[in-house]
């Protein structure tokens, strides 16, 4: 079984630039959504996690990820976070 540690902190901007940042208890919700979508693939999958408050009263959370489908977990992570291939590694 591989491992793999992530930090996550999400910000949503608005059309006219405001920043919102999550609460508490939206990342944990969002996190127990996560981790029954990326079980349906691989079954051995499972995680901790840590929700953390920054100083300016920001949250963020650190995952600790042990699972064996790679593929599964980076397409997972990918739309959980927003991005197009940002977890993918590059062939240089």
């Amino acid at each position: 079984m591989k491992s793999i540690g992530i930090v996550l902190r999400k910000i949503q901007i608005n059309k006219s630039g405001e920043r919102k940042y999550t609460p508490r208890n939206q990342y944990r919700k969002q996190l127990i959504t996560l981790l029954k979508k990326l079980k349906k693939n691989d079954p051995t999958i499972h995680f901790q996690y840590s929700i953390e408050k920054d100083p300016h009263s920001r949250f963020h959370v650190h995952v600790i990820i042990n699972y064996n489908n790679s593929s599964n977990l980076y397409s997972g992570l990918s739309r959980f976070i927003g991005g197009k291939g940002s977890l993918e590694k590059k062939d240089e």
